[in-house]
C-alpha cells in the first residue's frame, strides 16, 4: 500500500485536466482559481494542509463545478463526489499500484479528500472501502505495430491522395518534382519507401524508373560529392551500367554527362531526398546545389521527391536565402490517415495476433493518436497489450510526451499560440486563417476544432500554464 508522498502527480497535468474539462463553462473567476485549488489538492495528496472550519468560497465554487466528474490525469484517475458541500475527492491508482492511503484529518484511505469542514465521516454514512480493482492482465505475443520508420509496403496503410498526387507528378508525360511536407512522426520516410518499393505503380513500366534513395542525415550524403557517389552506386545497381566513374564524382561534367546518357538511354531517374531539413546545418557543403539541381531537373535529367517538415521556401528563408525550387514542386502535406485506413490497420494488427479490435479499443486509439501515422501505431500497441484504457492512457503519455515537446520545438510561433488558443488559452490571439488551415492539413487540429489527441491536449495546456 502506497502513501499519498509516493504518488508523483505532476501539478500542470492537473491544472491542464482540470481545465479542459471545465472548458465549456469556464469563467474568468473559475479560471482565476485554478492554481489554488491545484496547489491545494498537491498539499492534500502529500499530507501538509489541516482540515479548516469553512472552505473559502471561491475553492468552493470551483468543486462544486467540478462535482461528480471523473478526470484521468497521468497514472490516476480523480474522482470528484457529490455528497459534500465542498467535493469528494478519490483517487483510483490505475497503474498497477495499491492505491493512495494517508491517514489524517483530511485523507482517507479509499475515502474521501476534504478540502475543509469537519474531517470524521459519520459511521452511519461511511461506506466500506471498495475491494481494489484486479489487474487487468496483459496480452502476449509479438507486437504487430511499428513506431518507426515502415519500409515494407505490405504493412502502409492509406495516403490514396499523396499517392495520387505523386503518381500524376513523377508518372506524367513529362516528370514533375514533388515536395512533401510534414511534421515530425507523420510518416514521411515510410511514403518515400512506399514509392521506392512500388515504384512500377507509380510510373509505367515503359518509362524505365530509376529510383534512388537519399537519407541526408547520413554521414555518406554529408555534402555534394557524397550525394552524387550515392547516386552513382544506385543507377549502377538498377541498370547494370556505370555512367560516370566513381572516381569522377567530384566533377560536374562527367555527371553531367553521365545523366545525359541515362536520359538518351530511355531512363527516368527518380531521387527521393529524405530529411531535407538536414541540409540547413550544412549549407557550405552545398553551395551552388540547388540552382544546379534545379536545371538538371528542368531538363528532365532528374526527377526530385523532396520529404522536409517545413516548405521549401520556409526552410531557405530561415537561413537568409531564396528558394531555387519553389517553380518546380508540386507540394503535397501529410496529415492524418483517414479512420478507413487506420481502422484497417489496426484490425489486421489485432488480428494478426488472433485478437478482435473493440469498439473502446478504437475509440482510445482515435481519441489518444487522432489519426496520426506514428500516434496510432503507439496507441495500437499499447492497447493491445494492457487492455486497459486507464492503463493503457498512462503508458502512452508516458511515451508520448517526450516525442510531443520534439513536435511543438518544430512548430512556429504562430502554429504553437494557434494550438494554445484552440485549447482556449486566453493568453493568445486567435490565429489567422492560414495557420489554422495549414495545422489541419497537417492532422495536429480536428475538423472540430480540437486537437488531435486529447493527450496532447493535455501537453498543450501544460505549455500554457509555465
Amino acid at each position: 500500500m502506497s502513501s499519498a508522498s509516493e504518488f508523483k502527480l505532476d501539478p500542470d497535468a492537473l491544472s491542464a485536466a482540470l481545465l479542459r474539462h471545465l472548458a465549456p463553462q469556464l469563467t474568468d473567476a473559475l479560471r482565476a482559481q485554478v492554481p489554488a485549488f491545484v496547489a491545494l489538492l498537491m498539499a492534500l495528496f502529500n499530507g501538509r494542509v489541516p482540515a479548516t472550519e469553512t472552505p473559502p468560497p471561491a475553492l468552493s465554487a470551483l468543486s462544486n463545478a467540478l462535482a461528480g466528474a471523473e478526470i484521468p490525469v497521468g497514472g490516476a484517475l480523480i474522482s470528484f463526489g457529490r455528497d459534500n458541500h465542498l467535493g469528494a475527492v478519490t483517487i483510483r491508482d490505475v497503474v498497477g499500484r495499491d492505491q493512495i492511503h494517508h491517514t489524517g484529518n483530511v485523507f482517507h484511505i479509499y475515502g474521501s479528500v476534504y478540502l475543509g469542514g469537519a474531517a470524521a465521516e459519520p459511521a452511519t454514512t461511511a461506506l466500506p472501502p471498495p475491494a481494489t480493482p484486479p489487474e487487468v492482465p496483459r496480452r502476449t505475443g509479438i507486437n504487430p505495430f511499428v513506431t518507426g520508420t515502415i519500409k515494407l509496403p505490405e504493412r502502409f496503410y492509406g495516403r490514396r491522395d499523396e499517392l495520387n498526387d505523386i503518381r500524376s507528378s513523377i508518372g506524367g508525360v513529362e516528370p514533375a518534382c514533388v515536395s512533401v511536407i510534414g511534421t515530425k512522426y507523420s510518416g514521411k520516410s515510410s511514403l518515400l519507401f512506399f514509392v521506392r518499393e512500388r515504384i512500377n505503380d507509380l510510373c509505367a513500366q515503359e518509362q524505365k524508373p530509376v529510383v534512388v534513395y537519399v537519407n541526408l542525415k547520413s554521414r555518406l550524403s554529408r555534402n555534394v560529392r557524397g550525394l552524387v557517389e550515392i547516386l552513382h552506386q544506385g543507377i549502377k545497381e538498377k541498370t547494370g551500367f556505370e555512367f560516370w566513374g566513381l572516381a569522377q564524382s567530384s566533377e560536374d561534367w562527367p555527371f553531367q554527362s553521365g545523366l545525359e546518357q541515362l536520359y538518351k538511354s530511355g531512363y527516368r531517374l527518380i531521387v527521393l531526398l529524405d530529411e531535407f531539413d538536414s541540409i540547413s546545418h550544412r549549407l557550405n557543403e552545398f553551395q551552388g546545389w540547388g540552382e544546379d539541381w534545379h536545371a538538371k531537373a528542368t531538363d528532365h535529367l532528374l526527377t526530385i521527391i523532396i520529404a522536409s517538415r517545413r516548405p521549401l521556401r520556409e526552410l531557405y528563408d530561415s537561413c537568409g536565402l531564396v528558394s531555387p525550387f519553389d517553380n518546380i514542386f508540386y507540394e503535397t502535406r501529410l496529415g492524418a490517415l483517414d479512420p478507413e485506413s487506420w481502422h484497417q490497420m489496426v484490425h489486421e494488427g489485432f488480428a494478426s495476433q488472433g485478437h478482435t479490435v473493440t469498439n473502446a479499443e478504437l475509440e482510445f486509439i482515435d481519441d489518444t493518436a487522432g489519426g496520426i501515422p506514428y500516434y496510432t501505431q503507439l496507441a495500437a500497441q499499447i492497447i493491445l497489450r494492457h487492455q486497459d484504457p486507464q492503463q493503457a492512457r498512462a503508458y502512452f503519455r508516458n511515451k508520448a510526451f517526450p516525442h510531443f515537446d520534439s513536435l511543438w520545438r518544430d512548430l512556429s510561433v504562430e502554429e504553437q499560440n494557434a494550438l494554445l488558443y484552440a485549447v482556449g488559452s486566453r493568453n493568445v490571439s486567435s490565429p489567422t486563417t492560414y495557420v489554422d488551415l495549414i495545422l489541419k492539413r497537417q492532422g495536429l487540429i480536428r475538423s472540430n476544432g480540437n486537437l488531435f489527441s486529447s493527450v496532447f491536449t493535455d501537453f498543450v495546456w501544460a505549455k500554457n500554464l509555465r
